[in-house]
């Protein structure tokens, strides 16, 4: 652990002495002619802070459930002209471009790498009111180590994520581009696509109770559905392969996923009673209402971990975002004893439920730590 614990800290540290204060952004430019080229520091922080986990992740060596038997050899098998893996076209033909520079199967880990926290510290600068929390949440949600096992996916999640800017801007072009890039990783993010019209969708308490009972439902009939329906089926037996998380995981992500929607419904409710009126700061309005939609389907999703194999990637595709959702739902908070007081709880629940997951039931194989070295 003592590796990811150091490279944890560079990041923090990089970012910290090289980063200014917002207040300052921007205030610096280079004079080229008649023009001036702006830049923000920040943005030159963030990418040093990027670089210790990229490092991490790219030199790592059979870290990782999948990293021998799905990419290693799928890299191999591609060299050697089988496709049967099956692969998604982008992460397929990224394979193909990496070939052509090294037939060494570490190229393709250190590309994904590369992009997979390229785009989440993009998105970290780009969105988050509290870059420092939002980097530390990246770790201790244990997404960062999740996606060193489940490359693809995340590879897709981490593009989603750049994407929230365009749901913010209302820039649908922009955001279908980036979508149909991610769901090329890796395609169970479809069930993504509806994001984009929960910005201005405000869910009734009837709304969350249909979906809450469509859940519920949908978590007690599936096996039942999958014997009639599928019945003799290689879906069947593919379905019953994979077993749902265990009850002590499924409670604790039920439980903390609640506790987060207390948290955002608190000061969305705050942030709502406070505004004279709707119009001022419209886009803030929205964008407290999409976080908030967001963690509702996480928490409706949480309920079927027991029911459904495999479900816990979807609920990483709509969980993943919490990284900048919960800053920006803390930055609400005024009182710096108050905030300081919930950052540490959620705290301290996020590194139980990563020393649990990780450390103890060493899920996803990230331990020990190796290098191709």
């Amino acid at each position: 652990m003592i590796v990811y614990f150091v490279m944890a800290f560079l990041s923090l540290f990089f970012y910290k002495i090289l980063s200014v204060s917002k207040k300052r952004k921007y205030s610096n430019y280079c004079d080229f002619g008649s023009g001036h080229i702006f830049f923000d520091p920040n943005s030159i922080a963030c990418f040093f802070a990027a670089l210790p986990p990229i490092i991490v992740a790219a030199i790592r060596f059979e870290v990782g459930t999948d990293y021998v038997a799905t990419y290693q050899s799928g890299f191999l098998r591609i060299l050697k002209g089988d496709y049967s893996d099956g692969f998604e076209k982008g992460y397929f033909l990224l394979n193909l471009i990496v070939q052509k520079i090294t037939t060494n199967p570490q190229g393709i880990f250190i590309i994904t790498s590369i992009i997979f926290i390229s785009f989440v510290y993009l998105s970290i600068y780009d969105n988050s009111t509290n870059i420092p929390l939002s980097i530390c949440l990246f770790f201790i949600s244990r997404y960062y180590f999740i996606g060193m096992n489940c490359v693809r996916q995340f590879i897709a999640l981490s593009i989603l994520l750049y994407a929230t800017k365009y749901i913010f801007k209302r820039d649908f072009k922009s955001y279908l581009i980036f979508f149909i890039l991610a769901v090329l990783f890796h395609s169970t993010v479809l069930i993504f696509f509806p994001a984009y019209f929960l910005y201005n969708l405000e869910l009734t308490k009837k709304n969350k109770i249909i979906i809450i009972i469509s859940t519920l439902f949908v978590g007690v009939s599936f096996r039942t559905i999958i014997d009639i329906f599928l019945a003799g089926t290689k879906y069947q037996r593919l379905m019953n392969k994979f077993n749902t998380c265990g009850i002590k995981f499924t409670l604790f992500t039920i439980f903390f996923n609640l506790i987060i929607l207390f948290v955002f419904d608190v000061y969305r409710k705050k942030n709502n009673n406070n505004r004279i009126d709707k119009i001022i700061n419209k886009s803030d309005y929205y964008i407290l209402n999409y976080y908030y939609n967001i963690q509702f389907i996480s928490v409706a999703i949480t309920f079927l971990l027991q029911s459904i194999p495999l479900v816990e990637r979807l609920y990483w595709t709509y969980s993943f975002g919490t990284i900048i959702s919960i800053p920006y739902f803390l930055n609400k908070e005024n009182n710096k004893i108050k905030r300081g007081g919930i950052i540490l709880g959620l705290g301290m629940i996020y590194v139980i439920y990563f020393i649990y997951d990780i450390i103890i039931l060493k899920d996803h194989e990230v331990l020990p730590y190796r290098t191709f070295f």
